[in-house]
């Protein structure tokens, strides 16, 4: 018997990984589903009837994978939902505030920054390095 130790395959190609095991089970979401999750972020705020199910359990653990962001419904907090006798509504609402990111407001910095430059150095136009100072003289 032979112990052959085997080269491991090295070297750089350009690939996308394989799509990520979504839901546990290594099953991709429900078709179906993916396509409803679509269609309600086209109409943010607007209640749209998902799935009827013959259990209120059911309808309730699907309610629950919605509002807590599982595939396709994330992240969390972009659905909510809710499951009446045994039927689930769900609707967008978007990320909320924390899930945003917040882009700074630049706006005011030019004026700021001239104004500094205009009470430190007087008026004229800034040098593009953002200073004045001569850093080539002896």
């Amino acid at each position: 018997m032979t112990n052959q130790r085997q080269t491991p395959e090295i070297g750089l190609q350009w690939a996308a990984p394989p799509v990520k095991k979504l839901n546990g089970r290594g099953r991709q979401p429900n078709a179906a589903l993916v396509a409803i999750a679509a269609e309600l972020r086209k109409a943010p705020g607007e209640w749209g009837r998902v799935a009827a199910y013959a259990s209120g359990s059911s309808a309730s653990a699907l309610s629950g994978r919605i509002g807590k962001g599982k595939a396709p419904w994330g992240p969390a907090g972009e659905f909510e939902s809710i499951s009446r006798a045994g039927i689930v509504y769900a609707r967008f609402v978007g990320a909320s505030a924390d899930q945003v990111e917040q882009t700074p407001d630049y706006s005011l910095v030019a004026p700021i920054a001239e104004a500094a430059h205009e009470a430190y150095v007087g008026p004229g136009p800034m040098s593009d390095s953002g200073d004045d100072f001569d850093w080539d003289a002896q």
